[in-house]
C-alpha cells in the first residue's frame, strides 16, 4: 500500500492539473505539475504549500491490520447466500 505524505514546500511552478476543496475555515487546493504533486491551505490571510511524495506503507499497514485480526479471536457469525 502506497500513501503521499506532504511536507512543507515552496511552489515552484505552474500547476498542470487542480482541484480546491472549500471548507467554513479553509481552502485545501490539491496540484499537479509532471510527476510532483502539491498542496495548499488557505486560511484566512495564511497560505501554507506543501509538496507530497509517494510512501510505502506495507509494513505499517499490515502491523495493523495483524492487530486488528487479533482482536477479533473467532467468527461470530458467517451469513452467506448463493
Amino acid at each position: 500500500m502506497k500513501r503521499i505524505v506532504f511536507s512543507p514546500k515552496i511552489f515552484e511552478t505552474r500547476p498542470e492539473k487542480s482541484f480546491v476543496l472549500k471548507f467554513p475555515q479553509f481552502t485545501l487546493s490539491i496540484m499537479t505539475a509532471g510527476k510532483d504533486i502539491y498542496a495548499e491551505v488557505i486560511e484566512g490571510s495564511s497560505r501554507e504549500t506543501f509538496k507530497g511524495k509517494v510512501e510505502d506503507d506495507e509494513k505499517e499497514f499490515r502491523k495493523i491490520v495483524d492487530d486488528v485480526m487479533k482482536e477479533l479471536g473467532t467468527v461470530i457469525m458467517v451469513d452467506h447466500k448463493k
